[in-house]
């Protein structure tokens, strides 16, 4: 069944009204940060183990025409993860891009895998979902993500 949630960190601008506008289901996250945000989607959604779920941030720095990309993906593999395509330089910007490639690199020499361990698209088959222990509360979400995996 294709359906759109959204967790929704008590945003201030219009997104939830967008959201359930355009026909997506909305959850409130409990506490504060994206990790707390995943944390909630997990105690609270019931994942199915044979079904399929991708994560994406809500920022459009992906895009959400590569959903059908993964979902094929998730047919061989139980984790899909995202790459980011192209970044705009600004000072903040290419900070994060230093950040996330020297992160990345740690990640490669820990465990052997190299993938942008920042990015903000994942797939999950459901049975991984339900594995998870997710102790994230912010943006460490995504390096929280990759250690689980591995």
């Amino acid at each position: 069944m294709d359906k759109i949630l959204i967790v929704d960190g008590h945003s201030k601008d219009k997104t939830v009204k967008i959201a359930k506008k355009e026909g997506a289901e909305i959850m409130f996250q409990e506490g504060k940060g994206k990790g707390m945000g995943f944390q909630t989607f997990l105690k609270k959604y019931p994942i199915k183990e044979d079904e399929l779920y991708i994560m994406l941030d809500g920022d459009a720095s992906y895009p959400a025409e590569d959903i059908p990309i993964f979902l094929e993906n998730l047919k061989e593999y139980e984790i899909v993860s995202g790459k980011r395509k192209g970044v705009r330089f600004k000072l903040k910007n290419i900070i994060h891009f230093i950040g996330n490639k020297i992160i990345s690199l740690l990640g490669f020499l820990l465990y052997g895998k190299y993938i942008d361990i920042c990015t903000g698209m994942w797939g999950f088959r459901g049975n991984v979902l339900k594995s998870m222990k997710i102790s994230a509360k912010g943006f460490d979400l995504e390096v929280d993500l990759f250690i689980n995996i591995w």
